[in-house]
C-alpha cells in the first residue's frame, strides 16, 4: 500500500509531497478548488468522488439526479409507511437515509436491535436502496461503497485535503491507491490532546501503508516557545462567538483583516453560521469557496417560496412561508392574530384568497405572478419577492447564475 505524511504543518506537508519520489506520475486527487490551487492546479480539481463515478459509468451505473432521488425515496416512504404528509417526511427523513447509507456497504443490520423509532427509517432506506440498484442507479451517499462491489485496477495518486476522512472514503483510497501513493493529513499540534487521525492512520497501517510523521517542533533561537492555549465551549454558536470576539479585538489593536484567517476542520458545516455570526459582529468576513444554495438557510426558504409558486399558494405551505424566520416583511411586521383566526378559518387558496386576509399587510402579488418567461423577468419578478420579504440580494444573469446575499 501506500505512504501516509502526517504533519501540524500544511506547508510541510506540501513541500513533503512534492518531493516525493515519483511526484510527477502521482495523480493530484483534491476536494475542492483551494485545495487544488493550492498544489499548482488549475482549479478543476479530481476528487475521490469522481474516481468512484467514473469507475462505476464504466459498469453502467449511474449517480441519481436529486429528482429522481427524491421521487424513489418518496415512493419508498409511501410503500413502507405512507404517513399523512408523504412530501414532509421524505425532506426530514432524506438526511437520516443517506447516513445509513454511507454508514456502511449493506443494510443488513438485525432489526431486533433497532428501536421501534428507527425500523420504519431502516426499512425504507433498504427499500431506496433496491429501487436504486433495480434502476441501476447510486445515492452519492453510497458512491464509494458502490465503487468497491466490481474490480478496479488501483492508481498512483497524491491524495491532499481529505484530513478526516470517512470510514467509506478511507475504504476507497485503501482500494484505489497503488504502494506508490500519498496521502497527506494534517494532525493537531498538541498530541495531548488526542486526534482524530489516530483511528484512520490505525486502519490504514493494518492495511499495508507506512506512516511518515513530518511533524518537527522547532523554536527559533533567541524567541520563547508560544505556550498553546485551550478554549471550550459549550456548543458551535459558542465556538464561533469567541472566536469572532477574539477577531474584533485583534481589528481593535489595529490588526489588518488581510492578516486574519479563520480556519475549520469542516467548511460546509461551519461556513453558513459563520456568515450568520459575522454580520450579527459586523465583521467583514468572506469564503474562499463556494457553499451550495441548498446547503445555506436561505435555500430551504428558496425551496418553499418557489413550490408555493408553483402550487399557487395552497394554505398550509403559504402560511409556512409567511411565518419563516426569513419572511419578515415589510417592517418586520408579524401576521396578527385576528389574521391567524381567519386563515385557520377560511383555508385561502390562491392569490385572490390570501390577499382578502392580508391585505396590505403582505402584497403577495409577485407570489401570484406566473407568466412572465424571459430570465430578465424571471429576475424582476424575485427582486420584487426578495423586496417584500426584506431580503438583500443581487442578482447576476451574465452567466445564468444567481447570487443571493441574506440580511
Amino acid at each position: 500500500m501506500g505512504i501516509i505524511h502526517r504533519s501540524d504543518q500544511i506547508r510541510v506537508l506540501i513541500a513533503a509531497g512534492l518531493g516525493h519520489s515519483g511526484h510527477s506520475s502521482l495523480r493530484v486527487v483534491t476536494p475542492n478548488v483551494p485545495s487544488d490551487r493550492t498544489l499548482g492546479g488549475k482549479g478543476n480539481p479530481l476528487t475521490l468522488a469522481t474516481l468512484a463515478e467514473n469507475h462505476l459509468k464504466a459498469h453502467h451505473i449511474n449517480v441519481i439526479h436529486p429528482i429522481r432521488a427524491y421521487q424513489l425515496l418518496r415512493t419508498a416512504i409511501a410503500a413502507e409507511v405512507n404517513p399523512t404528509d408523504l412530501d414532509g417526511t421524505t425532506r426530514t427523513w432524506m438526511a437520516t437515509i443517506k447516513k445509513f447509507l454511507q454508514a456502511a456497504p449493506t443494510l443488513t443490520l438485525d432489526e431486533s436491535h433497532l428501536s421501534p423509532r428507527v425500523k420504519p427509517l431502516y426499512r425504507v432506506a433498504q427499500s431506496y436502496q433496491r429501487s436504486l440498484r433495480l434502476s441501476h442507479l447510486v445515492d452519492p451517499a453510497e458512491i464509494f461503497w458502490r465503487s468497491l462491489e466490481y474490480d478496479l485496477i488501483p492508481q498512483p495518486l497524491w491524495i491532499y485535503g481529505y484530513f478526516g476522512p470517512q470510514p467509506d472514503e478511507l475504504a476507497w483510497i485503501n482500494a484505489i491507491a497503488t504502494e506508490e501513493s500519498l496521502l497527506s493529513l494534517c494532525s493537531p499540534q498538541d498530541r495531548t490532546l488526542g486526534s482524530h487521525l489516530d483511528p484512520i492512520t490505525d486502519y490504514l497501517t493494518l492495511q499495508g501503508w507506512r506512516v511518515v510523521d513530518l511533524t518537527m517542533e522547532v523554536v527559533p533561537m533567541g524567541l520563547p516557545a508560544i505556550e498553546p492555549v485551550c478554549y471550550h465551549y459549550p456548543d458551535q454558536d459558542g465556538e464561533l462567538r469567541g472566536t469572532l470576539t477574539q477577531v474584533k479585538q485583534l481589528l481593535h489593536q489595529g490588526v489588518s483583516t488581510k492578516e486574519i484567517v479563520l480556519v475549520a476542520a469542516d467548511d460546509h458545516r461551519w461556513g453558513d453560521r459563520l456568515l450568520d455570526l459575522a454580520a450579527e459582529f459586523q465583521l467583514p468576513v468572506s469564503l474562499p469557496y463556494q457553499i451550495p444554495l441548498k446547503e445555506t438557510r436561505l435555500g430551504p426558504w428558496l425551496k418553499l417560496l418557489l413550490t408555493v409558486m408553483a402550487q399557487q399558494l395552497p394554505t398550509a405551505l403559504t402560511l409556512q412561508l409567511l411565518i419563516h424566520p426569513l419572511s419578515r416583511g415589510p417592517q418586520q411586521t408579524l401576521l396578527s392574530p385576528a389574521q391567524f383566526s381567519a386563515i385557520r378559518e377560511a383555508q385561502p387558496r390562491g392569490l385572490e384568497g390570501w390577499q382578502a386576509i392580508l391585505g396590505a399587510t403582505f402584497p403577495l402579488q409577485p407570489l401570484g405572478d406566473l407568466a412572465t418567461k424571459t430570465i430578465t423577468q424571471w429576475l424582476d419578478q424575485f427582486k420584487q419577492l426578495f423586496e417584500l420579504f426584506a431580503l438583500q440580494v443581487t442578482l447576476l444573469d451574465g452567466q445564468g447564475k444567481v447570487w443571493l446575499t441574506k440580511t
